[in-house]
């Protein structure tokens, strides 16, 4: 006898953006999960050149204050880091710099209900410019604090679309 299907990917919420300043997923996270995989489809800004920004959520409000430490990512050939620590400043997800496409991602968020331990996150994205020159994206930040984070979010540019969906990933 064959087993029956199962899944080890859980869709536990999804957003379709249409001209939205910013995208918010809070509430999803349960103890049911450590590992959370966010899916990106068709992000396009509305405006070419402007930067995507992720970031974390504390009791369903942006991190503003506290530090993230952002690391390198590299997009058509070129090596660009920001590497350190700068108050207030989210990880831009998606480096607008010319492009003016639609970018796709697979992020994953580690153990975002740890009061124990900052919070990670790593991304690999891709797209493509007017001259059909591909990009990838990756790299990952650090949310400094042992809060809890009760969810996440996208701003910074108006996404005039987006198809967002958040995984909750079986142990």
């Amino acid at each position: 006898t064959v087993a029956a299907a199962s899944s080890d990917f859980v869709k536990l919420a999804s957003v379709t953006s249409s001209a939205d300043t910013s995208i918010e997923f809070d509430g999803h996270f349960t103890a049911d999960y450590d590992l959370y995989m966010i899916r990106v489809l068709n992000m396009w800004a509305s405006s070419p050149g402007t930067d995507v920004h992720f970031s974390f959520r504390v009791g369903d409000v942006k991190q503003t204050s506290l530090t993230y430490s952002n690391y390198c990512m590299m997009y058509g050939g070129s090596n660009i880091c920001n590497s350190g620590s700068t108050a207030g400043t989210p990880y831009r997800v998606w480096y607008g710099n010319a492009i003016s496409y639609a970018a796709s991602a697979v992020i994953w968020m580690y153990d975002p209900l740890s009061t124990t331990s900052n919070k990670m996150m790593t991304y690999q994205a891709g797209t493509t410019d007017s001259s059909g020159n591909a990009y990838t994206f990756f790299g990952c930040t650090q949310f400094k604090s042992n809060s809890a984070v009760s969810g996440f979010g996208f701003d910074n540019a108006t996404l005039s679309t987006a198809d967002i969906s958040l995984y909750g990933v079986k142990a």
